[in-house]
């Protein structure tokens, strides 16, 4: 199985596991965000607020990517995001081994020298906030090191459902567009010189991301693809719009 994995991400595919790491867990994190959220702990990551109101005004387009985020170590007092975030890092531990002994790369941009933890922890972010989106891109454009992508999907509420938006929309090495659901208790795998895409949405929407890195040098520079075309998918875009206009 690790073997066939390591030959897909490899090949530029997506993985997508279900059931991954139990409702229990998929619910646990769920409360886990909402404590985090009413202690002010997750906070926008576009712009700072002191620059918040200029920036905002002139570049209204910005709030279609408006989401609330927090860098993350594990914490026992957060214990299902500390256990999300442990599981995560196992899957990373075994297909670092599996890649350096079968010798094959999982990304084109590497050699098969394995994955080192990423410092700065997991990556927790909420997003739908009526319309929001996050342009496509690339993981390494901002960080060359990334190597692998995992993204977890805990339990929402309510629980996601066809037409809610927010799915994640991977350009796969085969130049074929893969559309994934973010349904609870999902881990979704990639290399992370793919390009992507978080579609609007207008419900919550969570995801536990961790980021592997490469060892040893570069094959390639990092692709640095970022998508900053006006789309105004948001009502709070939208309403800025309005407001420049009008003033």
């Amino acid at each position: 199985m690790l073997d066939a994995a390591v030959a897909r991400l490899g090949r530029g595919e997506v993985l997508v596991v279900d059931s991954a790491l139990g409702a229990r867990v998929a619910a646990g994190v769920l409360h886990d965000v909402k404590r985090k959220l009413s202690a002010g702990a997750l906070v926008g990551d576009n712009v700072s607020a002191t620059l918040a109101p200029a920036i905002y005004s002139a570049v209204p387009g910005l709030w279609d990517s408006y989401r609330l985020i927090s860098w993350l170590q594990p914490d026992a007092r957060f214990p299902a995001l500390a256990h999300a975030m442990a599981a995560l890092g196992r899957v990373c531990e075994s297909l670092s081994d599996a890649e350096q002994r079968l010798q094959r790369a999982l990304s084109p941009a590497w050699l098969p020298s394995g994955l080192d933890a990423d410092p700065q922890g997991h990556l927790l972010a909420l997003n739908g906030f009526n319309g929001t989106r996050y342009a496509r891109h690339t993981d390494v454009a901002g960080r060359p090191r990334r190597k692998l992508s995992l993204i977890y999907y805990p339990l929402v509420e309510p629980p996601w459902r066809p037409g809610d938006g927010g799915e994640l929309v991977v350009l796969e090495g085969s130049g074929r567009e893969r559309r994934v659901e973010p349904r609870a208790d999902r881990v979704v795998l990639f290399h992370s010189e793919l390009t992507h895409e978080v579609l609007p949405c207008r419900v919550a929407r969570v995801s536990l991301t961790r980021w592997a890195l490469g060892r040893g040098e570069r094959r390639a520079p990092p692709p640095k693809r970022l998508d900053l075309s006006p789309q105004c998918t948001s009502d709070m875009c939208r309403a800025a719009v309005s407001a420049k206009r009008n003033g």
